[in-house]
Order: C-alpha cells, then sequence, then structure tokens
C-alpha cells in the first residue's frame, strides 16, 4: 500500500481476520525503513484486558463505560492499539508470520 502522495510505503505482512471469541482483528505491517508494526482493533473491553494498563489512557475505561451505554441504543464503537516496532522473522514470499517477538 502506498500513500497518495507516494511517500509511504507499507507492505502487510499477516492478517488476523476478525475472530468473535476474541473480539479482535490485527495486521502486521512493515513500512519502507524495514520496521514492523503490529496493529489491532476490538472491542473496547478486549482490546482494555490485552493492553498494558500503562499504556492507557487516564479516561479509558469512563469511555468504555459510554461505549457499553451506546450499545444498549444499536451504537458499537471499536478501540484500536498498536505495538511499534516489533521484530519479526517472516517468509514474506509466501505472506505468513513464522516468529515473532516484541
Amino acid at each position: 500500500m502506498v500513500s497518495p502522495d507516494e511517500a509511504d510505503e507499507v507492505t502487510t505482512i499477516r492478517r488476523f481476520e476478525f475472530d468473535h471469541g476474541r473480539q479482535t482483528m490485527s495486521v502486521v505491517v512493515r513500512f519502507k525503513d524495514g520496521t514492523a508494526h503490529a496493529f489491532l482493533k476490538g472491542s473496547f473491553e478486549r482490546v482494555g484486558q490485552m493492553a498494558h494498563p500503562a499504556s492507557l489512557p487516564e479516561d479509558y475505561m469512563d469511555n468504555a463505560q459510554v461505549t457499553m451505554q451506546a450499545v444498549l441504543h444499536d451504537i458499537f464503537g471499536v478501540s484500536m492499539a498498536c505495538k511499534s516496532p516489533i521484530l519479526v522473522k517472516c517468509n514474506e514470499r509466501k505472506g505468513k508470520a513464522i516468529k515473532g517477538k516484541g
């Protein structure tokens, strides 16, 4: 994927489709500079459980409560998180991550 001004380029290394049980989906990408980053989106609750507590905004749980109230009105919100950079050993030709750490 290339940015509209062609200044940045991102290659998808691996994509993990949405899983209802995990309530998340994620993708691992490599930027033009060679660094790899993992991006995750999912329910407020699940992302809050998976993230390191110190990395969450102070009002995260307050916002999660607002989101829970919105669900009662069929309004759904998602959270996003990233971990970067990460170390990834992979066979990019096949697009499958073999081993990751970070």
